[in-house]
């Protein structure tokens, strides 16, 4: 038998000298990421020697249904999972992405009277190590990875307030693969400190269950929360006040708040970009129909405007959503409205081109219908420049950046102007 004296949280039974290399491993891995379970139960590994094989089973938490079984021999290492949970099961083998493992399928088993519930998951995999060395490496990090299970869907759960559950499960994974974990953000207040801190950024703050990614969006809020699980570790490991690290967070939240401000007239920008494509889709169908090329483009054109519609109405409705929580966001939902209701009516036209009858011959009208689509495309980009350039004009600005603005409205200005012109004239 060897002593296990120096390695805490162990049990052993009858193990041989050849054992210890790889018991030691495992516990190596297990031991270094085990301090971020924090108070939390669980861990607790039993060692014993079977059938010519190292065996170790390790309590991951404290269900009956929630067990990890290892069989190591001389080069394969046979992995036995039971979960209640199939996303954690599913969560625990994609931990082993970057290792050759051959998982069976999950078989599921009724347990009796005594679990938790009475479905569990099984999952079985095996590994093939090509010498010794490899094997201690891959049991070091088998052992660092069970920590990563503990409290994983009440985790999950809690991360669903704010992101899509694919999402949630992406955050979860960056905690493990950067040995931060998320026992840390549930120990400092998880989604309740999250809320309170959003009393502070928002003027009207979210409602319980109503998702943060749709006013940060969900790369910026899987961004937050990677920041937050890290800060919540860090700071617990390093013994901070539990008051300075929910401020901390709090503070952070209040930064992508004002971050996701200064974005919206990005978001304008994107509306923009997609007037003029829309106006240039219109501007070449009634060119196509001006040169009676009989075909389906006009059609196909319609179709493509609309899609573009709807993507516009859903930045209009992320910023509306927007300036339900910051003052100063009003002038936006203004600015997008309007363009909208110009975008609107573009896709509109795009719709009504394919109604014109293929045997029309009046070359005047087609001729006057062609410029006021040109029209409509210049002065969409010319309201794009505006919108590109307005977000260079704030104290401080140059000269220069003050006249691309202010040539970019005029020309806005005087596309307006000519269409209303020939439009007189098309109706004298």
């Amino acid at each position: 038998m060897i002593s296990t004296e120096n390695i805490p949280g162990a049990m052993t039974y009858n193990l041989q000298e050849l054992d210890k290399h790889l018991f030691l491993a495992f516990m190596s891995g297990l031991n270094r990421t085990a301090p971020l379970k924090f108070d939390h139960p669980g861990l607790g590994t039993t060692a014993t020697r079977s059938n010519g094989q190292l065996v170790l089973q390790n309590d991951i938490g404290l269900t009956d249904a929630h067990v990890l079984v290892i069989h190591a021999g001389p080069t394969e290492i046979n992995i036995t999972y039971t979960d209640i949970h199939m996303p954690r099961l599913q969560f625990f083998q994609a931990l082993f992405d970057s290792w050759d493992v051959t998982w069976e399928d999950t078989r599921s088993r009724k347990g009796d009277e005594n679990f938790e519930k009475r479905l569990f998951h099984l999952s079985i995999g095996s590994y093939h190590a090509k010498d010794e060395e490899e094997q201690r490496k891959f049991l070091e990090f088998l052992g660092s990875r069970i920590v990563f299970l503990i409290d994983w869907n009440r985790a999950r759960k809690r991360l669903m307030s704010f992101l899509p559950n694919k999402d949630c499960v992406t955050v979860l994974r960056w905690a493990a693969e950067h040995e931060v974990g998320h026992v840390g953000f549930l120990q400092v207040g998880g989604e309740k400190l999250v809320y309170d801190g959003l009393e502070m950024a928002a003027r009207i703050p979210l409602r319980y269950g109503e998702p943060l990614y749709q006013i940060l969006g969900r790369e910026k809020t899987i961004e937050y929360f990677s920041w937050v699980f890290n800060a919540a570790t860090t700071g617990l490991l390093a013994h901070h006040s539990l008051l300075l690290i929910q401020d901390e967070i709090k503070a952070e939240l209040l930064r992508y708040f004002h971050s996701a401000q200064e974005n919206l007239m990005e978001i304008c920008e994107q509306h923009a970009t997609l007037t003029v494509e829309v106006a240039m889709s219109l501007r070449d169908a009634l060119l196509h129909i001006q040169r009676k090329e009989i075909n389906q483009f006009t059609e196909r054109t319609a179709r493509r405007a609309k899609i573009w519609e709807r993507e516009a109405d859903s930045l209009v409705s992320k910023v509306r959503s927007l300036s339900l929580r910051f003052e100063a966001a009003r002038q936006y939902t203004d600015l997008i409205n309007v363009a909208d209701d110009a975008l609107d009516f573009l896709e509109e036209a795009c719709f009504f081109s394919t109604l014109v009858p293929k045997s029309t011959h009046s070359e005047k009208m087609l001729h006057a219908l062609v410029m006021l689509g040109e029209i409509a495309v210049k002065g969409s980009q010319e309201y794009l420049k505006a919108v590109i350039s307005s977000q260079y004009v704030h104290k401080g600005y140059s000269r220069e950046e003050m006249q691309d603005f202010i040539r970019a409205i005029d020309g806005v200005i005087s596309m307006e102007r000519e269409a209303m012109t020939r439009s007189e004239m098309q109706r004298g």
